[in-house]
């Protein structure tokens, strides 16, 4: 798990006790807390889940994170409520509905959001995201069926090695 930075620190020591591997975003990487396509690109680099607050409502944040989790899948666990909310209360919100949403993350290749709540587990795939953001966009027009999803990237990823460094050789 990779907490957003409008998770309270201490729900990381909470999470480690119960046996998840948690780290937090801003202690990790501080430059990218204020943005959430970033903070999301970070965890799936590091092939975590978001664990946040964020109801992503406002329009400036959907058209940039529902076509990112779209073209490029991500994971995000939402804690319903809000970041004041007591620390129990959240842990119990993600333990309560453990098991559906790491099987629905598990299952679900492109990922989505999974929003948990004293009562229930909202799973949301990123198709629906995407579908929402585009009947955001063109509201009221014909909205335009899904755009195909990016193919990710095939082979070796390109290593930070400068080419000029000599190799090491093996007798």
């Amino acid at each position: 798990m990779l907490l957003d930075g409008d998770i309270d620190p201490e729900l990381a020591d909470y999470l480690q006790a119960v046996g998840f591997d948690v780290q937090f975003a801003p202690r990790d990487n501080p430059t990218i807390i204020e943005d959430d396509v970033a903070v999301l690109r970070f965890a799936r680099r590091r092939r975590r889940i978001l664990v946040c607050h964020d109801q992503h409502g406002d329009r400036a944040t959907q058209l940039r994170l529902f076509p990112e989790l779209y073209h490029n899948g991500g994971r995000v666990l939402r804690i319903g409520g809000d970041s004041s909310q007591p620390l129990v209360g959240a842990l119990g919100k993600v333990l309560a509905h453990h098991a559906e949403w790491s099987q629905w993350f598990m299952t679900n290749p492109h990922g989505g959001r999974a929003t948990v709540h004293i009562t229930k587990c909202v799973l949301t795939p990123a198709d629906e995201f995407m579908a929402r953001h585009l009947r955001r966009v063109y509201s009221g027009d014909e909205v335009p069926p899904l755009p195909p999803r990016r193919r990710g990237h095939r082979g070796p990823r390109p290593s930070d090695t400068p080419t000029e460094q000599m190799r090491l050789r093996l007798p």
